[in-house]
Formats: structure tokens, C-alpha cells, sequence
């Protein structure tokens, strides 16, 4: 394990797990900055590791994917505090999205490669150490996209697709308030958001809008299976 320190202090960078290999590299990288202090973490479990780091602050972890896949997701996030409180480096294998993304959502704040060159590891250092995630552009924009879009007060509730795919179908309100099994007020009632959210006020653009994003009502196939209970 490898711990960083700040101005005044030491920052420590705690080496753990698997990356320990790779400790006299990492001492031979940050050779040259006197604030910094590179040690071995002195447990093989993660949870004692983060106890470590948790009384070294401040500090960095440096950690490999195998050792970190070991302890619990919920357990980890709470314990780095989403790295606000460590800051965690990971070493992997392959930086393929879907599994970077996930070490970034548990509160991981960065991932390299073991054979990547000292200076990128400096600079990884740095960045995590300041808050800054060590992730490619692309993957970071999306995932903020991803959690801007979810929190999006334009956007419709599963209701309100439900409503837009039988709207896209023909259906008028006295239709599709039977086969969602809700009144004709409600339906208008959600009609009236609909219109507010797309900022589209005619029945007609809106049944067009519905039609060329081919909404699906899943109230179609909910229908389908009560008339065939009904044969």
C-alpha cells in the first residue's frame, strides 16, 4: 500500500494488495518529492487497509482490481467515503468501460495500468489527491450525463410513456384510461404534464413525437393478457 502527504505534512501513498509488487517502483517514481511517503500496507484484507488509510490521512491507496473485488461494494464506498475521505487508485488489467465505470460509482477515484510510466503515476497521484478523478473524458461525461438526465425534471414517468405509446396508437383518453384501468381524468391529468414536459401543446404533435420515438405501451400487452384470461 502506498500513502501520499500535503505541504506541512506528509502525504502518504499506501500500497496494498496485489500492487505491493510493484512497491519499490513506485518508491523509485516519487523518489524525488520529499512530501510524499511511499509504504506497504501492513494488512492483506482491504477493510484493515482502509483502517490504515483512515489513520493516515491525509493519503492515497493504491490498490489492484483482484484485492479490491473482494470486499463489499457498500462497505468500501462508505469506508473511502466516496473519496473524500481516501482516495483510491486502481490498478487494472484491461481499462474496458462498463467495468471502469463500476470502480468509479463504488468510489474508486481513478485507474491505470501497472505498466503505465512514472510520470503518468505522478500525475494520477496528484489529480486524485486534489479531488480530480483519474478517468478518460469520454467515460466521466457520460456517466455525468447519465446522473444529469436521471434528475431531469423534463423527463416522463413510466406512466407518461405508457400514456405517449397508446396516444402513438390511435387511442383517445376514454380508450387508454380502460386499458390502463385508471379514469379519464387522471389520463387528462397526465396529458397535461406531457404537453408541460415536451412543451408541445397539440394532441396531434404530440401523437406524432410518440410515433417517431416508437413508444411501446407495455399497457398492450397488459390488455392482451386479461382478454385472454377473460376467454
Amino acid at each position: 500500500m502506498c500513502l501520499i502527504v500535503v505541504s506541512g505534512h506528509q502525504r502518504f501513498l499506501v500500497v496494498g494488495g496485489g500492487a505491493a509488487v510493484h512497491l519499490k517502483r513506485f518508491r523509485r517514481c516519487f523518489s524525488g518529492n520529499s512530501d510524499c511517503a511511499v509504504v506497504r500496507a501492513n494488512s492483506v484484507q482491504l477493510e484493515s487497509v482502509l483502517e490504515e488509510c483512515r489513520s493516515l490521512l491525509p493519503c492515497v491507496l493504491i490498490i489492484d482490481e483482484d484485492s479490491l473485488s473482494k470486499i463489499d461494494p457498500v462497505l468500501f464506498a462508505r469506508k473511502v467515503e466516496y473519496g473524500r475521505l481516501v482516495q483510491v487508485l486502481v490498478l487494472v488489467k484491461d481499462e474496458s468501460s462498463a467495468r471502469c465505470e463500476s470502480l468509479l460509482r463504488i468510489g474508486c477515484m481513478g485507474f491505470l495500468r501497472p505498466e503505465s510510466p512514472p510520470w503518468q503515476f505522478r500525475r494520477a497521484v496528484d489529480a486524485v489527491a486534489s479531488g480530480e478523478l483519474w478517468a478518460p473524458r469520454m467515460l466521466v461525461s457520460r456517466i455525468c450525463r447519465d446522473f444529469l438526465s436521471a434528475y431531469d425534471p423534463c423527463k416522463l414517468t413510466d406512466r407518461e410513456e405508457e400514456i405517449l405509446g397508446l396516444l402513438a396508437q390511435g387511442h383517445k383518453n376514454r380508450e387508454i384510461a380502460a386499458s390502463l384501468y385508471i379514469s379519464r381524468e387522471t389520463v387528462r391529468w397526465h396529458m397535461r404534464a406531457i404537453y408541460s414536459k415536451l412543451g408541445i401543446h397539440d394532441r396531434r404533435r404530440v401523437a406524432s413525437y410518440a410515433a417517431n420515438r416508437n413508444f411501446k405501451p407495455a399497457a398492450a400487452a397488459l390488455g392482451a393478457s386479461h382478454q385472454s384470461l377473460a376467454i
